[in-house]
């Protein structure tokens, strides 16, 4: 089991080679895999020794060794490395892209596309990053902004800046060439600063390249800002002087000084420029290497019929690899057009044949009543459509920033209910919220995660995020999140996960992105729903409570004593019926006001509420100071302690009281009825509720300041004056 998760981790590291480039990219990549074999006792697999062979030489500019490497791999690539041949081809299309072989370039990149409909977005930006290049070669500019742009689109959604850079400048340069020039100027200008902000020292030296090409299309009079940007290229790339782009930069920054009559520069460089360029084995490269000598002897005045003879066969060669690139350009772009149409083909095919079991899936989450009842049904059917250990439906609300992850269920039951503050927490639900883009991962490992996490330093000394334990790299592999979106509201995200790698393809993705569409008026109904019933539950609550003292008022009483009535009877529990005075209350409110007279109200409705405030015990306000509370299933002594506890509470209140003639401090009179067993009548409670009414007379009639309690139809049985107890 852990050879498994080291080779998928390493097959991880390696699909995102190329956000580490040059030789120090490699040696990186190399530390990280010996780190992760030691780690898990794993000896690296013929296939992974061949990519990682095919790597070095690839950084190190031996292309041709590089592709014998990468061949290799093609052929030793199996069951679970399939995805690892299917980078290793992209990387031979780059390669043969380079040497200027679009035929044999186009024939890898067709192995990739011929699976593109199972394929996640890490690998088909790779794909057309790189056939954006092999266009803009073949001059074939409305394909490499086609191309391009799809490139764009996926790597700003998997955070790939290598995939945006690269994206950006091909774009830019083939919009500058079709006359586009001020759209091309902003897209290489916005790739120089992704660059610049990510620290790609390798693209940053090719985006000022770029960035000089189009500057000199766009601006053609601002020579010394072009100039600025190629020499940043030459000086950023001039430790990789056996790269295609960086001999690109160098033929493109001397061509630049001889059309500004600098000569004498490009005669300075030119040993090591012919050397460079001569060993790199790049017909195009050699081809733009002769233009610039004809112009360097032009300028010396040598041989001038033989230079213009020369002009003349460098001109029928132009014309010659223009047409050949015509027909190479027509070729491949209808080779790579019927590619795709036979993938859009074969993806609609699968979404069209599981449309009635996603309607199915909607039709049951709208109609239901309570969404969490039907979670276990609603997993099963996604589970016939898609490999699944976890789904899940998370609520957002725009106006706190809250995605609740309340409905996340697995074979074993309901997840944590856990909500994230999307300002504040980044993890994969809070970017699907914040951006509105799906998330399409076959492989969850470290380097996918810190694309999402980026901001953090470190992932484990991140904030709490909801996926650092469901989506480890060796838990969670394969994972879909995408937004729950009505018109421009989003509601919330839908999520779905697989523990094995490469689980969903690109009818995944649209029949999911279906579903959320489907369910978008359900969760709008919903939260409508939840809405009603929590301002139900205002308005109850309001309808029900004194607004001052907040205990039960006068109207509720009649539905709590059918209910203690009903439930007593049944359960034979006594009941205690108690009413309470305060004492000499309006003087108190007369003499300190109406804001005191609340206050002290206040205190003495929390303490009786605090006294009572067992499971059977109701306090209501029933007319100004006046009190009543129902004690169901205590005993006669239980109320009679309580009432003791009450007397002794609200003198440690201290509320001072001038007026009052029984105390110098807020009391009060109490009167009560017990009642050992009550029948299904609510006549008895009516008359425990007279005599418990007339005990509190008599207690007033007595001095106040005390209680008194009787069962009902006897006399009194407890009475208690100023603390004094009598029975």
């Amino acid at each position: 089991m852990s050879h498994s998760i080291a080779q998928r981790e390493i097959i991880s590291l390696l699909s995102h080679c190329a956000e580490y480039p040059a030789m120090d990219g490699f040696q990186f990549v190399e530390t990280r895999i010996g780190e992760m074999a030691a780690r898990y006792d794993y000896s690296l697999s013929p296939a992974i020794v061949a990519f990682m062979d095919g790597l070095r030489d690839d950084r190190a500019g031996t292309l041709s060794r590089a592709a014998e490497h990468f061949l290799i791999c093609t052929r030793l690539c199996t069951g679970e490395e399939k995805r690892l041949g299917l980078h290793a081809h992209i990387m031979l299309g780059a390669i043969y892209g380079e040497l200027g072989d679009n035929f044999k370039a186009y024939h890898h990149f067709s192995q990739v596309l011929e699976h593109s409909s199972e394929l996640d977005p890490a690998p088909l930006a790779s794909l057309y990053v790189n056939l954006s290049h092999l266009f803009l070669g073949l001059r074939r500019y409305e394909d490499v902004v086609r191309f391009g742009r799809q490139a764009i689109t996926i790597s700003t959604e998997l955070q790939s800046h290598y995939g945006l850079v690269i994206g950006l400048i091909n774009t830019g340069l083939a919009l500058a060439h079709l006359g586009n020039t001020e759209e091309g100027y902003i897209m290489v200008k916005r790739a120089l600063t992704a660059a610049e902000t990510h620290q790609l020292d390798r693209f940053l030296g090719l985006t000022h390249s770029y960035n000089a090409m189009v500057l000199a299309m766009h601006r053609p009079d601002q020579i010394h800002q072009t100039e600025f940007h190629y020499q940043k290229a030459v000086e950023l790339m001039a430790s990789m002087t056996s790269n295609y782009d960086s001999l690109d930069n160098l033929l493109r920054y001397a061509d630049f000084l001889l059309k500004n009559n600098r000569a004498s520069e490009v005669k300075d460089m030119w040993d090591d420029l012919n050397r460079l360029v001569v060993g790199f084995g790049s017909v195009e490269l050699d081809h733009r290497l002769i233009k610039i000598e004809i112009a360097l002897l032009r300028r010396e005045n040598q041989s001038r019929l033989l230079l213009e003879a020369l002009d003349r066969y460098l001109a029928s060669l132009e014309c010659e690899y223009d047409a050949s690139c015509k027909r190479e350009g027509d070729l491949l772009i209808r080779q790579v057009s019927k590619l795709e149409e036979y993938q859009a083909d074969l993806i609609s095919m699968q979404v069209h044949n599981n449309l009635d079991a996603i309607t199915e899936i909607g039709q049951l989450i709208s109609t239901a009543d309570n969404l969490g009842s039907v979670m276990t049904k609603v997993l099963d059917k996604v589970g016939l459509i898609f490999p699944t250990h976890e789904f899940g439906i998370g609520l957002y609300d725009a106006s706190t920033q809250e995605l609740d992850y309340r409905y996340f269920i697995t074979r074993d039951g309901f997840m944590p209910a856990i909500t994230v503050q999307c300002d504040k927490v980044v993890n994969f639900g809070s970017y699907v919220i914040n951006t509105g883009q799906t998330v399409h991962l076959s492989n969850v490992s470290a380097e996918v995660m810190q694309g999402y996490y980026r901001k953090f330093a470190d992932l484990q000394q991140s904030p709490f995020h909801y996926e650092a334990k469901n989506f480890g790299p060796q838990e969670t592999q394969s994972m879909l999140l995408t937004p729950v979106r009505l018109g421009n509201e989003v509601l919330g995200i839908l999520s779905v996960q697989a523990i094995e790698q490469d689980q969903y393809q690109q009818h995944h993705r649209q029949l999911f992105e279906r579903l959320a569409s489907l369910i978008a008026i359900a969760l709008k109904n919903l939260r409508q729903k939840e809405e009603l019933q929590k301002n139900y539950a205002r308005l109850e609550h309001v309808s029900r409570t004194d607004p001052l003292t907040q205990l039960f008022n006068r109207h509720h009483l009649k539905t709590v004593v059918r209910q203690v009535v009903n439930t007593a009877a049944s359960d034979q529990q006594p009941v205690t019926v108690i009413l309470i005075d305060i004492d000499y209350y309006k003087g108190y409110n007369d003499h300190l006001g109406h804001y005191a007279g609340d206050q002290a109200l206040v205190a003495v409705a929390n303490t009786i509420k605090v006294t009572f405030g067992d499971e059977g015990d109701y306090v209501f306000r029933y007319g100004g100071d006046e009190l009543l509370v129902i004690s169901k299933g205590s005993k006669l002594t239980h109320v009679r302690r309580k009432l003791k506890s009450l007397k002794s509470t609200i003198k440690a209140l201290n509320l001072v009281h001038p007026l009052s003639q029984c105390s110098d401090r807020v009391t009060l009179s109490v009167g009560a009825t017990y009642c050992s067993e009550i029948h299904n009548d609510t006549a008895l409670f009516n008359q425990a509720f007279e005599e418990a009414d007339q005990r509190l007379y008599q207690v007033k009639d007595q001095g106040r300041n005390g209680f008194m309690i009787g069962s009902l139809g006897d006399a009194p049985i407890v009475r208690a004056f100023d603390g004094h107890v009598a029975v």
